[in-house]
Parts: C-alpha cells; structure tokens; sequence
C-alpha cells in the first residue's frame, strides 16, 4: 500500500463525515469504495502474482462506477466517475505494460493513481467550501481576522458556485 493511500482514507472518511446533503450519496459510496479497496489490496491482491492483481482494482472501481451511476446521480457523483474511469484506464494500461512488457503507464502508475485521488476529494467541491466556511466562521467569532491579503473572489469560485445553499 502506497504511503498517500492512508491520508486519502482519512480524508474520505472525513468528507463522508462532513459531507453536505448534495455530496453525501457519493462521498458514501466513495467511502465504502476505499474501504472495500484497502481490505482488497491487504487481504488478496497482494497474494496475486503478476499482472492479474491489476484486474481487483478495476473491477472494483467498474462497481464504484455503476453504484455512482445509480445512487450519486449529481455533479459530485459525476465528477467522481470521470475519475475513477481515468484510474480504471491506467490500470488496464499498466496491466497491457506487464503483459506486453512496454512501459507507457508502469512508472507513472503510482503517481497517476495518487492525482486520481487528490483530484476525487477535490470533487466535493460544495462539503469543501461549505466546512471552510465553517471553519473561517469560527475563527472570525473567536477574533481571529485573516490578512486581507486576497479578498476578492476567485475565478473557480463565482464557476463553481452553486446556487443552492448545500445541506447538512
């Protein structure tokens, strides 16, 4: 198991913990996902010699496809699909690497795989800006007041700004 798959465990487990109304059905899906996929790695995958143990993950993440397709049907849960089909790619390019013996993904598979992550706890993006919000909130009632150094706001947020409040 890669060192960044433990803080993207915990991160998950916090999203799904904090998750808004709008992000909770894939950040709960996402979560058993993980989970599911750590028991896998720890308990099979390991034991599995050669290219095949590459055919788990993706089998796992084709059912965390087809369960976001059927339960997260939002952005958060589409956004989420996107990611998780360029992670089932890079695992069937790094399985066709081990079997053809090439080397267009192999290298890069652990690098690939942890943007992958970074960029599926970033999808939720409403759990994300509502918490900080919170958080920026609570240190604004305790006197805390930030630097004013950017006070405008950014070009993503007036984007991805929805205009629902999000639900806890």
């Amino acid at each position: 198991m890669t060192a960044w798959y433990q803080p993207f465990m915990l991160a998950v487990a916090l999203v799904w913990l904090f998750a808004t109304g709008r992000d909770r059905p894939a950040a709960r899906i996402v979560f058993v996902a993980t989970v599911a996929s750590f028991l896998l790695v720890e308990l099979v995958t390991h034991r599995i010699p050669g290219a095949w143990k590459l055919v788990v993950p993706g089998a796992v993440e084709t059912l965390t496809i087809l369960a976001l397709l059927r339960w997260a049907r939002g952005i958060t849960g589409f956004v989420q699909v996107a990611c998780l089909a360029v992670a089932w790619l890079a695992h069937l390019l790094c399985y066709l690497d081990v079997k053809l013996g090439t080397n267009m993904v192999y290298d890069h598979y652990r690098a690939l795989i942890g943007l992958v992550s970074l960029a599926q706890i970033l999808a939720f993006h409403d759990t994300l800006t509502f918490n900080l919000s919170r958080v920026a909130a609570w240190f604004g009632s305790l006197g805390v007041r930030h630097s004013g150094a950017v006070r405008a706001a950014s070009v993503g947020h007036s984007v991805l700004q929805h205009s629902r409040a999000p639900k806890l």
